[in-house]
Order: C-alpha cells, then structure tokens, then sequence
C-alpha cells in the first residue's frame, strides 16, 4: 500500500503512476496521478504424481541409485489484487479496482534419478532430482471496476511449462514398516502465466490481450511426513 499526496503536473494531487498505463510519464489522467495505490498477491498449489522406479544393481556398500519415470499432476492458481484512487479527472476523480486471475492447469510425464545412502541401519538420507514436461491449460480472468463501471475479460490458451525437482529427506525406520521423513523440497517452473504479469491494457478496449506465459515461480519448504515398507 502507498500513499502519495503530492501535486501533480495536471493540477491534482497524487504522483504516483501505476502499471495500468505502463508507468507513463508524463502522467495519463484516469490511468495515472494516483493518491492511494495497493496491490497483493494470492497463490495456490497443488500436485499429485504416479512413478515407477527402477533400483540398480549397485555393488555392495551404503549407497543406492534408482531412476524413475511417471506422470504428475499440477495445479497453480494465481490471483492479483489491486486499487488505486486518483483525483483526476477533476470532480469525479478516478477509482480502480481490479482482479486479475489466472488458472495453470498442467498435466505432464517427468523423470528423475535419486541417490541413498544408508548412514546407519535404521537411518539414511535421500536426495531426489526431477525434471518434467507440462501441457498448460491456462485460464484467464481479468474484471476491472472504473467508477463503478465493471469491465470482465476471460480467455484461455494452451502452454507448456517446464519443471524442476529436488528434495533432501532423512528416513527413518520407526518399526519393520514404517518409516518417518523429514527434509526440504523446491520446485521451480519456467513458463507459467502469473496474473501479476498480464497485460491489462486491453481492459479499455474491452478486448483480451496477448497472454504472458514467460513467468517463472519458485516453492521451496520443508517436509514433513510418514511412509510405509509393505
């Protein structure tokens, strides 16, 4: 959230130029010479995978390799908000108040290699790397609220996405099984469309843009679970 109650160049109060008209300056009245500017971001995820792995034939000793190969499931959904008040044009002055909204629906197959080593003989350590190729379903929705006045863009595009997978995990073997798991994941993507890099200036043609699908994300946190040996 910012304030500003500085004079502008167009007699009214507020500097502030925002990326509804790609932070002109000089100042657009009605997009800039705003007095109030907030802007926040929500964000939603979901996976959900099937493998098969292969374990090698490694020589005796603490250390294990396996290569996998399966499907994965993701779902990312991105939500931008963002107002801003200015007090041009002189008398009704300006409010905007906008969502934009957007959906990576992602189905793909990924690969992976993952390297154990067993530190005692109820404890070891895993690190997992994968790497995935996504169909994108992106869906987009932009409403934007002028003066009152409700402006609703929607459009869908097919994309694809790149993915990245490491993980970290220490294992541990409570009972013949069952095994608990506590360690660190990231995942990073290339390709995604995000809501906050959608170009709203088709707003005011009432018109859908051409969609942003260049975003990269990264989520990254720790785990914390259980699994079974049957």
């Amino acid at each position: 959230l910012v304030v500003n109650s500085s004079g502008n160049s167009l007699g009214g109060v507020g500097n502030l130029s925002t990326y509804l008209s790609g932070f002109t300056n000089p100042i657009t009245q009605g997009l800039d010479g705003a007095n109030f500017v907030s802007a926040a971001v929500r964000n939603e995820f979901q996976s959900g995978e099937i493998n098969l792995r292969y374990w090698g034939d490694m020589p005796p000793g603490p250390f294990d390799v396996s290569v996998l190969v399966g499907a994965r499931y993701i779902r990312i959904d991105d939500q931008f908000n963002f107002v801003s008040q200015a007090d041009l044009p002189a008398g009704p002055g300006t409010t905007v108040d906008m969502q934009t909204n957007t959906v990576n629906d992602m189905w793909g197959a990924q690969i992976g290699i993952q390297f154990d080593c067993l530190v005692t003989s109820r404890w070891w350590l895993d690190v997992d790397l994968k790497g995935g190729l996504f169909s994108d379903r992106v869906d987009l929705t932009t409403l934007s609220n002028v003066n009152g006045t409700p402006t609703l863009i929607t459009d869908t595009r097919d994309r694809t996405v790149w993915m990245g997978d490491i993980s970290l995990v220490a294992n541990w073997q409570m009972t013949p099984y069952w095994i608990a798991r506590i360690g660190y994941q990231a995942m990073f993507f290339n390709g995604l469309s995000l809501a906050h890099e959608q170009n709203v200036a088709p707003l005011f043609a009432n018109a859908a843009g051409v969609l942003n699908d260049k975003g990269k994300a990264a989520y990254h946190g720790p785990i914390l679970g259980f699994g079974a040996n049957w």
